[in-house]
């Protein structure tokens, strides 16, 4: 009887070691149905998320921000590490629960608060933008717009100058007399005003020609900076969105109130585009005096670059044949205006 039992007890522990060896061959086969096991699922990267709110202009501080799973498709510019935003200013406010990304954040909190306006992004590279104070004279009777190329015509009066002292010639002289006697140190000084050149003697007396009246200027015009492109018309202030104020419902049996007129206020400026190196002349044309005048250029000119002569009055009474009037002994009424007062 006992041998008995322990025969069956060995019997069932001979089954289950055969059991279980048979499990272990059919799962390192496959299970014999060729059926491949299933791929596990790549865990998704871990990316900085904000986890507090941060507003516009705060610094990325520790606790803020924490390393999480992103599902689905990973935004543009994530970040690995806390590290790359931590010292960070955000440029906006960002809710909890969204990535950090990279264009979120600013080196200072100055370029995080004022952020760039939209006009630097319709300058193309290379160029820059340059205001010019107009008239109705300057700006081809204010019919400029946004978009039209125009040339800068220039004149500017030119003087002759001393070249060491950079003064208006002529000079004027000061005569240093010396003391009559040997012991007389003392020195007399005469201003002799203005300057002059001496002439042949005059009765046996020496001469000093001397100017009547200042130097006057020589005019010269020139074209100057060309094909500039036409950014805005008028103050970009003006140009902003303003309020706008609803009108009051006129009671019933009340006549409609008359709207105001509209009244056109001409610009007084302009914003054009051009090369740097052309801004600066056009810097210098205008603080040193300069007129200044737009010419519309033609829309089929496509870039071309004009060559032109300046403009003398030698060039006027050259070209146009101009003959110098001779002196006569008559004249016309009236005369042509002219007065010491309006001269330079």
């Amino acid at each position: 009887m006992g041998r008995s039992r322990m025969l069956i007890l060995l019997l069932g522990v001979v089954i289950l070691l055969g059991g279980g060896l048979a499990v272990v061959l059919l799962s390192q086969s496959g299970g014999g149905g060729g059926v491949a096991a299933p791929t596990p699922t790549p865990e998704s990267p871990l990316i900085v998320v904000v986890v507090q709110p941060i507003s516009q202009g705060e610094q990325v501080v520790s606790g803020t921000i924490d390393l999480r799973p992103w599902p689905g498709g990973l935004p543009e510019g994530y970040l690995l590490s806390e590290d790359e935003a931590l010292g960070q200013y955000v440029r906006f406010d960002i809710p909890a629960g969204l990535p950090l990304l990279s264009a979120m954040l600013s080196e200072t909190r100055s370029k995080a608060l004022y952020q760039e306006s939209e006009l630097p992004k319709q300058i193309p590279a290379g160029k820059v933008a340059v205001a010019l104070p107009v008239t109705r004279l300057s700006s081809v009777a204010y019919a400029l717009q946004p978009g039209d190329h125009v040339d800068a015509l220039a004149s500017f009066l030119v003087l002759d100058l001393d070249q060491e002292f950079q003064t208006r010639l002529p000079n004027d002289y000061t005569l240093a007399v010396p003391g009559g006697g040997a012991d007389d140190q003392t020195i007399t000084f005469i201003p002799i005003t203005p300057g002059g050149r001496e002439r042949d003697p005059v009765f046996g007396f020496p001469t000093v020609e001397q100017p009547a009246e200042l130097q006057r200027p020589r005019l010269v015009a020139q074209l100057t900076v060309q094909d500039m492109v036409v950014l805005g018309v008028g103050d970009w202030l003006s140009q902003q969105e303003e309020s706008v104020v609803a009108a009051p419902t006129p009671r019933p049996g009340q006549p409609e109130p008359t709207p105001a007129p509209q009244v056109v206020v001409p610009p007084d400026i302009i914003t054009v585009l051009m090369d740097p190196q052309d801004a600066l002349v056009l810097k210098f044309l205008r603080e040193t005096g300069a007129v200044i005048d737009l010419a519309l250029r033609s829309s089929e000119d496509g870039g071309q670059t004009f060559s032109t002569e300046a403009v003398t009055l030698q060039y006027m009474f050259a070209r146009f044949a101009i003959t110098q009037p001779p002196k006569l002994t008559f004249g016309t009424e009236p005369r042509l205006p002219y007065s010491e007062e309006n001269q330079p």
